[in-house]
């Protein structure tokens, strides 16, 4: 089992929901996550963080030194499960 570390408290808000609640509609969650995403490609692309950036080694010995989790051509139908 793996343990995911720093995930967001409304990660398992269902969007519609969320949309509800703050007024925002889906498509704009969707639009908005998408410019986030590729926002934070371009700083990893241009080690922007690169001196805020520890690299760590976990207990398997699997080391990181940048986020695994940003993806070349991510678009809304992606972010959004479309």
């Amino acid at each position: 089992m793996k343990l995911k570390v720093g995930v967001d408290a409304f990660a398992d808000l269902p969007a519609d929901r969320l949309s509800q609640i703050s007024g925002i509609n889906r498509e704009q969650m969707d639009a908005f996550a998408c410019r986030s995403h590729q926002r934070a490609r371009e700083a990893q692309q241009r080690s922007f963080f690169i001196d805020e950036i520890l690299p760590i080694t976990v207990a398997e010995g699997e080391s990181f030194a940048q986020d695994v989790y940003t993806r070349p051509g991510t678009g809304p139908a992606i972010i959004g499960f479309h």
